[in-house]
């Protein structure tokens, strides 16, 4: 399978939904649900380490930042070409979910085809919200990328990827505490939307000829491909379960915390990893910590630390009431209106049906509760067009199918 076949079908294989759990304490966590969500083929994530490691020298090579949110003017997708022989392009960390799911397969590009995929900006990016503002409606068409990736599903089956260094902060250079925008004042100014205009080879828009000082240029490299390698690693994170954010329906519990971002749990991976990519006596996790301006772990986690951590896809009792107040006839509607309907937005769905706008998250809440991929680029929005709810009833093709329209049919009181 070429890189480009597995990037149009990355959503095959289904990432299993999180199950409802809990663990007592960060080593319980570790053994029943860090691990097992590890790729289990070690070799292969080797394998991409030494891929990245050589792709971030090759010459003309092209590393994304982890920013792109310029006092709220959004620039993702948008690239900088330096004088230096290598280009930078903004994104968020939905870019890093490519190479978790690629790894979690035991799929491994070539280096060549990488880089001719990257090189030709036909990688696929995507963004965890939409792209551009009602002031600033520009940004998806200065994107040099193909933004429209198709979803890995790491959000929908309810977990979050979470880094064990922060792709944009806490970066030692010269003893010194430095995060992506120190990072980017210093070495890659933001500069103006004027600055980019249209050039070919591919034809797209871009910032050309980026000056950075010589006496710079040597570290501003280095921690440009820090920056691509702590974002895109398959040794730099782990699947947790998703916080509860903006009515998602995935939950975790522990005072209110996020577990992933949690001290002593990064801590604790971070030994475990030293161990994990260990082979014939050469410890790759520190070969790659060697190349990403790590603060030093100074925390010695031996996995005792109490969590009393809860996790499930589901309403947690007393901790989530975001969607009990729908009746079962809105979410019916909400249902209906996004598999039969054409071009029916998120929205668009919630001021029809809730009379109030959420941003779309409250109607995608639902929908990701049945099941339907609401991604950009999901076949589930309009699946029924044209079709009665009798017809699609009639067409079902197993049970869950069946399930659902029934649902629909029985609740739907337009």
């Amino acid at each position: 399978m070429t890189l480009s076949e597995k990037l149009n079908t990355i959503t095959k294989p289904r990432l299993p939904k999180m199950e409802k759990g809990s663990a007592k304490d960060i080593n319980e966590y570790w053994n029943t649900f860090i691990e097992p969500h590890l790729p289990k083929d070690i070799d292969s994530v080797i394998k991409w380490h030494e891929l990245l490691k050589e792709y971030v020298n090759k010459p003309d090579t092209v590393l994304g930042f982890r920013t792109g949110n310029v006092a709220g003017h959004l620039r993702r997708g948008w690239e900088t070409i330096t004088n230096d022989g290598y280009s930078f392009f903004y994104t968020d960390n939905y870019f890093a979910h490519y190479f978790y799911k690629m790894s979690s397969d035991g799929f491994v590009p070539s280096l060549d085809e990488f880089y001719s995929l990257m090189k030709s900006r036909a990688f696929p990016v995507r963004f965890a919200s939409p792209m551009g503002t009602e002031d600033e409606p520009w940004e998806k068409e200065y994107a040099a990328f193909n933004v429209n990736g198709k979803n890995p599903g790491i959000g929908t089956a309810g977990y979050k990827l979470a880094h064990i260094l922060d792709a944009g902060a806490n970066f030692k250079v010269n003893n010194s505490n430095m995060g992506i925008t120190e990072i980017c004042n210093k070495y890659f100014s933001l500069g103006k939307v004027s600055d980019w205009k249209i050039v070919n080879n591919p034809k797209r828009y871009c910032r050309e000829n980026f000056k950075i000082d010589d006496e710079n240029k040597g570290i501003a490299m280095k921690l440009a491909q820090a920056c691509f390698l702590r974002m895109v690693h398959p040794m730099n994170y782990f699947l947790s379960a998703k916080k509860p954010y903006k009515g998602k329906i995935y939950n975790i519990y522990n005072g209110g915390n996020d577990i992933a971002e949690d001290p002593n749990v990064l801590s604790f991976v971070r030994q475990k990893f030293h161990k994990r990519y260990t082979k014939n006596g050469k410890d790759y996790f520190q070969e790659f910590l060697d190349l990403v301006f790590p603060f030093e772990d100074n925390l010695k986690e031996d996995g005792s630390t109490v969590l009393d951590l809860i996790y499930s896809p589901e309403d947690l009792g007393n901790h989530s009431k975001k969607n009990n107040s729908i009746s079962d006839s809105d979410k019916a509607k909400i249902l209906y209106g996004y598999l039969f309907e054409k071009d029916m937005s998120l929205i668009k769905l919630e001021k029809n049906v809730l009379g109030k706008d959420f941003k779309g998250w409250k109607s995608k809440v639902i929908l990701n509760d049945y099941n339907i991929d609401t991604s950009r680029n999901s076949t589930d929005k309009g699946r029924y067009s044209g079709l009665t709810i009798d017809q699609a009833i009639k067409n079902s093709k197993n049970a869950d199918e069946l399930n659902l329209l029934q649902f629909i049919k029985s609740n739907l009181i337009i």
